[in-house]
Formats: structure tokens, C-alpha cells, sequence
């Protein structure tokens, strides 16, 4: 990456900064009115709205558990672990926020059910064996970019989006406001993630196996997430990558794929 690419790209004092501004309370949010309305929306929203939110409820306490172990494989770069356990705690705030927001508008169903194999198998299997590995010999590259990267930086933005946009058209108020607040600290994150793969080995290898698995893992949302959602994440990841140096790409080079 170039000097001037890198320098858009926050620091990791910059990150931290923007993380101790950041705690909010799941709790403060008042999620009545979603509760009351959840029941009189046309069915395919319906269904859609709560596979959404099963979907971050699985994702987040995941997240929460499997995150981790990353920093301290970082720990050669204070400011770097640093911003990991930051993050780390911003994820235990995500996970009690959709466990709320299942409380109010999930019914009685598991969410498990409500949730594509595919998604199931990126939280609950992929992100659960690349935990185990950065705590082994997994480099750190690897784990963020299949975290940051692709799960922080194309999965969860395209349901957050896609949730954001139902829960305003049906006016689903403490919905709105729970991505709403979650979106602003996935921002920091996904810039942390792009920090770290820059300043590690293995850059290019890891940026281009990130752009060639990212449509499949956006796929994996299935028909929870509009196709016209799904592709305005994929061009905005595109992009991102290509400011930053990272790109243009063609196939991706074998690597590790845990």
C-alpha cells in the first residue's frame, strides 16, 4: 500500500479515541412501539424483520465470544491490542442490544430457525475456527480479514441496512434506533480492520481472498437481504479497498480458508 493510501486510514490512537466516545446503554432504548407493531406488518416483512433480527442475534453472540482471542495476538502492537479489546467490549454491548431487540419483536421462534444454513455456518463454524486458530498459528491477517473484513465489513452492513430500511417504513422506532447505534460503532470497526490489514504481512493475499468470497458471504442473508442491498455493499467494499491500494483483483491466490 502506498504511503498516501495508507495515510487516509485512522491510527490506532485516532481509533481508540473514537471508541471512548462510543458507550451507549442497549437498555435506554424503548422498543414498546416495535413490540406493538411487529404483529401488524404485511407477513413478508414480518418474516423478513425477524429473520433479520435473529440473524444479529445469532451473529452478535457469536461475536462476543469468538472475538476475543484476537487481541492478544496482537499484542505486539499495544495500540493495536488495544483497539481489539476496545472493540471486544463494544460486541458485549451489540449482543445484549439484539437480545432486546429479539425480546420485543421475536415471538416465541428459535432464531436458529429463522436464519439461512449458510449464515449459520459463517457465525457458528467459520468464525469459531478462525477464533481457535489466532489463539494458535492462524496469522492475525487472516482472522481480521475474515472478521473485519468480511463478516463486520460485508455481512453485517448489508443486514443492517437492510433492517434500518424496514424498520423505518414501518415505523419500528427502537429497531431504527438499535442498528442505528450498532452501525455507528461497526464504522470505527471495519476502519480498524483495514488499519490492521495494512500494517500486516500478507496484505494482498488476504484483501484479494477477501474480495472474491465477499459475494457468497453476503449470500448467505439469503432472501432477507434485497438483492439491490447485497450489491450496493459489494460496490462499496469494492471501493473501499480500491482507495486504499487494495486492489484491482483478479482471482484470489490459495491461502489459508479457515
Amino acid at each position: 500500500m502506498s504511503t498516501s493510501a495508507r495515510s487516509r486510514l485512522p491510527t490506532y490512537e485516532r481509533l481508540l479515541t473514537i471508541a471512548a466516545r462510543g458507550p451507549w446503554d442497549p437498555g435506554t432504548i424503548d422498543l414498546t412501539a416495535d413490540r406493538e407493531r411487529i404483529t401488524d406488518l404485511p407477513v413478508g416483512d414480518r418474516v423478513r424483520v425477524r429473520g433479520l433480527a435473529a440473524g444479529f442475534l445469532v451473529a452478535e453472540d457469536a461475536v462476543a465470544e469468538h472475538l476475543v482471542p484476537f487481541a492478544p495476538a496482537a499484542d505486539d502492537d499495544p495500540g493495536r491490542a488495544a483497539c481489539l479489546r476496545a472493540q471486544s467490549r463494544d460486541e458485549d454491548v451489540h449482543a445484549v442490544a439484539t437480545r432486546r431487540l429479539w425480546a420485543a419483536i421475536g415471538d416465541d421462534h428459535d432464531p436458529l430457525d429463522l436464519v439461512p444454513d449458510a449464515f449459520r455456518a459463517l457465525f457458528l463454524e467459520r468464525l469459531p475456527a478462525v477464533a481457535a486458530g489466532v489463539a494458535d498459528d492462524l496469522p492475525l491477517a487472516d482472522a481480521v480479514g475474515l472478521y473485519h473484513g468480511l463478516l463486520e465489513g460485508v455481512v453485517f452492513i448489508a443486514g443492517q441496512d437492510a433492517l434500518l430500511d424496514l424498520a423505518l417504513e414501518h415505523e419500528l422506532p427502537g429497531t431504527a434506533e438499535t442498528i442505528r447505534r450498532i452501525q455507528k460503532d461497526e464504522r470505527w470497526h471495519v476502519s480498524l480492520g483495514m488499519r490492521i490489514l495494512c500494517d500486516l504481512p500478507d496484505e494482498d493475499r488476504v484483501t484479494a481472498v477477501l474480495h472474491a468470497t465477499a459475494p457468497a458471504a453476503v449470500a448467505a442473508w439469503g432472501d432477507l437481504v434485497p438483492a439491490a442491498t447485497a450489491d450496493a455493499v459489494l460496490d462499496a467494499l469494492d471501493r473501499r479497498l480500491r482507495i486504499l491500494g487494495m486492489g484491482p483483483f483478479t482471482a484470489a491466490p490459495a491461502g489459508p480458508a479457515r
